[in-house]
């Protein structure tokens, strides 16, 4: 298998290189809001998560993805929603966000895309749609609309991890109890959610992928008939294949929504329950 050196992809990814390194560069004196200089696990992680980008869209993987495997599918998808993003906002120093958060047509858009219940269904909806049997399998058939479901995927997990990442102080309400469902109810937030909406925040996300995850492995016939036509890498079978991609699917986004909820279980205040 080789790998795919699309010329759009390297100018993508070249652009947003150098535009995070003149941002927290030559212009980071500029902006209104003081921005720190990156540290070097900062832009080891930004960069780390170009590389996963390249990876998931100009390697091997992208080919078993769109022509062999389910399973390699999953992978791609679970990498560029559940691990590229929080490196993107991991790499980002303190106050870049909050820059940005200043321009008001981005604001607005944060504002609406980014408040946690659009968020978390905006995701839900395109992960759902896009493992749709006949919606995949066309999406297979040709290049771009196979492009603009792995961009949209990851444009709306970047707004998915913005509850946790956004600027602002995270609060802890002290001797108050079920703020975290007010929290997400609210119309207008400001800053990152408190621990107490984050989890509640990842334990809605993990039970509303359950009913896609158990629908492409609890089954007897395989559903997706481009990766049926295709050569069975690795001995697997077409119906094994997709049982595999199911359980990555359902796998990885336990761990990652575990460990996201475990963060913010390490921030919650447990004498809000006896005050």
């Amino acid at each position: 298998m080789s790998w795919s050196w699309n010329p759009a992809i390297l100018v993508l990814i070249v652009i947003l290189g150098v535009l995070y390194h003149t941002l927290t560069g030559t212009l980071r004196l500029r902006w209104a809001v003081a921005v720190e200089q990156p540290r070097i696990s900062q832009q080891m992680s930004f960069f780390s998560a170009l590389s996963l980008y390249f990876l998931c869209v100009g390697s091997p993987l992208n080919i078993w993805a769109t022509q062999d495997l389910y399973a390699a599918h999953m992978v791609q998808v679970a990498l560029l929603t559940l691990v590229v993003p929080p490196l993107i906002y991991r790499g980002l120093p303190k106050g870049l966000l909050e820059a940005w958060y200043a321009v008001p047509i981005l604001r607005r858009i944060v504002r609406i895309a980014g408040h946690p219940l659009i968020a978390l269904l905006l995701f839900n909806m395109v992960m759902w749609a896009w493992q749709y049997p006949p919606l995949l399998d066309w999406t297979l058939q040709f290049n771009v609309p196979y492009t603009i479901g792995t961009l949209l995927a990851m444009v709306t997990a970047i707004f998915l991890w913005w509850p946790v990442y956004a600027p602002g102080r995270l609060t802890v309400a002290k001797g108050k109890k079920s703020q975290g469902a007010r929290q997400l109810l609210s119309p207008a937030i400001e800053g990152p959610l408190n621990p107490e909406a984050q989890m509640i925040y990842w334990f809605l996300n993990f039970d509303l992928m359950m009913p896609p995850t158990i629908y492409v492995i609890d089954t007897s016939s395989p559903f997706y008939t481009v990766y049926q036509s295709m050569p069975h890498l690795f001995g697997l079978s077409s119906l094994a294949d997709q049982q595999l991609g199911g359980l990555i699917m359902g796998v990885s986004m336990a761990i990652a929504y575990a460990i996201a909820f475990a963060r913010a279980f390490s921030h919650y205040d447990m004498s809000s329950w006896y005050a």
